[in-house]
């Protein structure tokens, strides 16, 4: 499987031929870490130095490299100090490892995908990173610092970053940055990622509200992880860039009507578990009820109310595989009156009383 060779064409300054992307030959140290200089991320064929001092051509031709190894390199992106040190800005953080353990020799395929809420202060570096990043803000903003200058990402715009890019993400704003990541890889991952960005890093796109829900059904997806999530997060995938792709206009203004409504989704989203009146939401965006029942019939297909029942629903579910709470402290977390109008709309929604959903999903997961 492997081909030793005395060393890689032209080692000694960083290279990128054909297939393969080469660096300094490796000395002390670095030989315990193979992946962290010398890999090509998009390439199906990657050298790395052997205890003797030769190369290893790893992965023929039509072998792309391995996940496990893929994912040692992004580890390797900041020290643990320095994450240790981001992680002091989280508010919070929710997202899941997607990928199913199927070939990478794939049109697209989901890596890690989730949402994080952070506060002024936070940085995060990428260097050497094997995966290609979407990430959609919800609220707040973030500047982007990378090769091709500096970028500042704010509600309803989108970054994306490819493999090898050296970058780092932080957030510029007084108020907390919320934000839906993706990071995946694939063939095809290269050819749309120019589509879409076409040479810059931010867009902003024409229909946020559409985008904002890819993101979003992606990351719980990711997180629940219920029958055949792979393939549904790379349906979903597949749709979100290809609806980015097909946009001609890159940078296109957000209007006045779907600023507002972002603010308030952004609002709904921070505060949903404990909204119980579409009052509560006008009051605290300063705008009339019609007019926040238009806002969202006009940009989501779907009234306030309902949007806030289906988010919790979806937060429900997660709790009731994730947690040990009863039904009927979910139901309170939720602000619910009362716990038999909590699993009457948990039925309504899921097809099958919270009992039984606990139980079909915790049999799944390998529970008792």
């Amino acid at each position: 499987m492997y081909n030793i060779l005395p060393s890689p064409p032209r080692v000694g300054n960083l290279e990128q031929g054909g297939n393969y992307l080469f660096n300094r030959p490796f000395q002390g140290k670095d030989r315990l870490h193979p992946w962290r200089h010398c890999v090509h991320y998009d390439a199906h064929i990657v050298w790395i130095p052997s205890i003797d001092g030769k190369y290893n051509m790893k992965a023929k031709q039509n072998n792309p490299p391995r996940l496990d190894d893929l994912r040692h390199l992004a580890d390797t992106c900041m020290t643990e100090e320095e994450k240790q040190l981001a992680e002091t800005y989280v508010i919070s953080a929710e997202g899941g490892s997607c990928f199913d353990g199927r070939s990478l020799d794939c049109e697209f395929a989901i890596i890690y995908a989730g949402r994080t809420t952070n506060t002024k202060g936070f940085s995060y570096r990428f260097k050497h990173y094997p995966f290609y990043r979407l990430v959609y803000t919800v609220s707040g903003s973030a500047t982007i610092e990378s090769s091709g200058g500096m970028r500042t990402s704010t509600a309803g715009s989108i970054y994306g970053l490819a493999p090898k890019k050296l970058s780092e993400i932080k957030c510029s704003s007084e108020t907390p940055w919320s934000n839906l990541y993706i990071h995946y890889t694939g063939r095809e991952a290269g050819e749309i990622h120019k589509r879409i960005f076409r040479g810059t890093s931010v867009i902003h796109t024409a229909h946020p509200s559409q985008i904002q829900v890819l993101f979003e059904n992606i990351a719980d997806e990711c997180i629940e992880r219920g029958d055949h999530y792979q393939t549904i997060c790379d349906a979903y995938l597949k749709i979100l860039l290809l609806k980015l792709a097909s946009e001609n206009e890159r940078h296109v203004h957000v209007s006045p009507s779907q600023a507002t409504f972002l603010r308030c989704k952004n609002h709904i989203e921070k505060n949903f578990e404990s909204i119980v009146d579409i009052g509560q939401i006008a009051e605290s965006c300063a705008i009339g009820k019609s007019y926040l029942h238009r806002l969202f019939k006009e940009h989501a297909g779907t009234t306030p109310m309902a949007y806030i029942a289906e988010r919790k629903m979806k937060r429900a579910a997660w709790l009731l595989i994730n947690t040990d709470f009863t039904i009927k402290q979910i139901s309170f977390s939720l602000h619910f009156n009362n716990q038999h109008y909590f699993s009457s709309v948990f039925r309504k929604t899921f097809g099958v009383s919270p009992t039984l959903y606990r139980r079909n999903h915790w049999k799944k997961s390998g529970g008792a």
